[in-house]
């Protein structure tokens, strides 16, 4: 599951970790943008990993 966390005035980081994958994390400028990447990239992760 991504961590979203708000990082300066207007800036939030969204990171995700996965057992075995390096950390991914991406700034983005709103909230909405960072959970849409966010999800995205945890789809594609599920997708090759099963």
């Amino acid at each position: 599951m991504a961590t979203i966390t708000k990082r300066k005035e207007r800036q939030w980081q969204a990171k995700i970790r996965r057992k075995g994958i390096e950390t991914i994390s991406k700034t983005f400028p709103t909230k909405v943008l960072a959970q849409q990447w966010a999800r995205q990239i945890e789809v594609e992760l599920d997708s090759v990993t099963i």
